[in-house]
Parts: structure tokens; C-alpha cells; sequence
């Protein structure tokens, strides 16, 4: 009230001094004036000192809102620059399902399993763009949908892959047609949106394939990745699918950190979870922890990679089962 009554007296004043003056009313005296030009002063300088105080603070406000938003985005752009690499580095499923270069891969290895059946692994990827579509249709021959479900199974296939221009945002559309196993025809469509919220790199992805042998499958996953420290990204993923010969839903959760210990060779922690939801059985069915190690053996194509992990899975009456996959690879990415 006292702030309104001192600019109500203000205004007034104001008004007084250029107004007309009326020859009955009695001027200032002396006195007076100079107690105006006093009070005009002090409201003159109260006027700077609120004015430089308000520039202080919004400039400082300012300062600290840049600083922490700028800090965001390194911290967002290094968790997915990091992210990009770990998933190139490691060949994970969201780097080979979307990835628009030509590559050839070879694994060949050994997988020994403790409770259930040791196996041999071999497979091998060709991938190749037809320069003609601009770089946009790509040839292949091998794994086509990659996978880290435990009870997931491959096949080779043959086909072509058309990656769509992006038009909204920054959607990043894919779509297949080939051969499953070489015999059974398919379709699959691959939706992936990328995206921040502060310091954290999210991507969501969703899958939709149909076949003649399996029928309708679909899958959505989310990564959430994370830079913790320099060279250190954690990563929490959840996927859920269904398809058409199988009951309800399948789920996964997984947390993993992925850093690197020197150049050419990165390390891989990753505790995870699989479950389903039917009819009939519903609940967890599988737990598991693992450790892979990988590194570069010579150039930039031959890598061997050491994996031990545990797993209890209902199949086994939740037993521990320990399994140990050692591997070598030849990595082609610049044919």
C-alpha cells in the first residue's frame, strides 16, 4: 500500500508541475520545491537501484538456466553418442536392425551349456545397398531380426530391407520382405523414436512382422540409456511381445552397464528377467546374469568375445545353470 500511495503522489505531482496554473491557488513556496525535488531524487534513485538489482538477477537467472541446460544437453549427447558406439562395438540388436551400411559378419564359436545341450555357434550376415536406390534399399542374406530372449529362435534368411526417408520428426521407419529359412515368406515393419528427456537417451522401438509359417508377431521395446561417468552408459531395457501361435504376452527387463577398459576392448554387465502372461501360466520364468568381454584381436575385423553367465529358468526347476559361450567374429563394415 505504501509503494501505491508514493506513485499515486508521484502521478499527481507530475500532473501539478505541467498542468496550468490557476491565479486563485496559491504556488509552492520555496520549501516546498525543494522537498519535491528531494522526494523526486530519492524516487529517482530508488528507480536505479531497483532497475540495476532486477538486471543482477535476471542476468544471473539467465547464467544458471544456460548453465544447466547446456550441462543436460552434453551430458544427453555424450549418452547417445556413447550408446551409438557401445551398440556398433557390440553388435546389439537396435545397431543391426537399423543399421543402412553395408556390412558382412561371421561368428563362429562354442557355447557350453550345463544343464541343457552344448552347441557349436555359427552364423553369417551379408548386408548390401544398391547404390542405384540411394543407399536406400538394402540386400540381405542371414539373421534378419536379431534377438536377446533366451528362448527366441533364428533362422536365415534372404531378402530386401527399404529404409524410409524420415518425414515426421525423427521416426525411422524400415521395411522387409524375404524368406524365412529360405522357404516361408514374410513382412516385417521397424518403428524407431528417439528422443530426450533431460539428461536421459531414449529410444522406443516397435516391430510388426507377418508370416506364412508363424503368422502375425509384434514387439515394443524402450532402451533408456544413461551416461553415469565418462565412458560409462547404463542402459535399463523393457520389451514386451505376443504373436499368433503363442499365448498372451512375453515380457523382459534388463539392466546393463557397458564401458570401455582400453581401446579396442569393452565390458558388458547385465542382469535381466523374462516372463510371460497367459491363460495358464503367468509370472517370471527365467533370471539371468552374465559378463561378456569383448576384444579386438587384429585391425578392425577380427574380435573374439568371452561370455559367462548364470541362469535359472523354470524349464530347470529354477536349478543354476551355468553357461559359458566364447566366440570369434569377422567384421566387415566398410564393403
Amino acid at each position: 500500500m505504501a509503494k501505491l500511495a508514493l506513485l499515486i503522489t508521484l502521478i499527481c505531482s507530475l500532473h501539478a508541475i505541467g498542468a496550468d496554473r490557476d491565479p486563485n491557488v496559491e504556488d509552492f513556496g520555496d520549501d516546498d520545491w525543494i522537498f519535491f525535488h528531494e522526494f523526486v531524487n530519492s524516487v529517482d534513485l530508488l528507480q536505479e537501484n531497483l532497475s540495476q538489482k532486477i538486471y543482477i538477477f535476471s542476468s544471473s537467472l539467465d547464467h544458471t538456466l544456460y548453465s544447466t541446460l547446456s550441462s543436460q544437453t552434453k551430458k544427453f549427447e555424450s549418452a547417445r553418442d556413447e550408446s551409438a558406439w557401445y551398440d556398433w562395438f557390440f553388435r546389439e540388436d537396435i545397431y543391426l536392425d537399423e543399421n543402412i551400411k553395408s556390412y558382412a559378419r561371421i561368428v563362429g564359436g562354442y557355447r557350453f551349456d550345463h544343464l541343457g545341450a552344448s552347441s557349436f555357434i555359427q552364423d553369417a550376415t551379408i548386408r548390401l545397398n544398391l547404390p542405384q536406390t540411394e543407399k536406400s534399399l538394402q540386400f540381405f542374406v542371414g539373421v534378419d531380426e536379431q534377438s536377446d530372449d533366451i528362448d527366441a529362435e533364428r533362422s536365415d534368411d534372404v531378402g530386401f530391407k527399404y529404409f524410409l526417408p524420415t518425414i515426421v520428426d525423427n521416426f525411422k521407419i524400415n521395411a522387409s520382405i524375404g524368406f524365412a529359412g529360405f522357404s516361408y515368406p514374410y513382412i516385417k515393419a521397424y518403428i524407431k523414436y528417439p528422443y530426450r528427456y533431460q539428461t536421459l537417451y531414449i529410444q522406443a522401438i516397435e516391430q510388426i512382422k507377418y508370416s506364412h509359417q508363424d503368422g502375425y508377431e509384434e514387439s515394443t521395446s524402450l532402451y533408456i540409456d544413461r551416461e553415469i561417468i565418462a565412458k560409462r552408459v547404463l542402459r535399463v531395457l523393457l520389451k514386451r511381445s505376443s504373436s499368433y501361435n503363442k499365448d498372451g504376452m512375453y515380457y523382459q527387463a534388463a539392466l546393463s552397464l557397458r564401458r570401455t577398459v582400453h581401446n579396442g576392448a569393452g565390458l558388458k554387465i547385465q542382469i535381466a528377467t523374462y516372463g510371460k502372461y497367459t491363460k495358464d501360466d503367468n509370472g517370471l520364468y527365467g533370471y539371468e546374469a552374465k559378463v561378456t568381454w569383448k576384444e579386438r584381436l587384429f585391425r578392425d575385423y577380427l574380435y573374439y568375445q568371452l561370455e559367462p553367465s548364470v541362469e535359472f529358468q523354470k524349464r530347470y526347476n529354477y536349478k543354476t545353470n551355468y553357461m559359458f559361450t566364447l566366440f570369434f567374429e569377422l567384421f566387415f563394415g566398410k564393403i
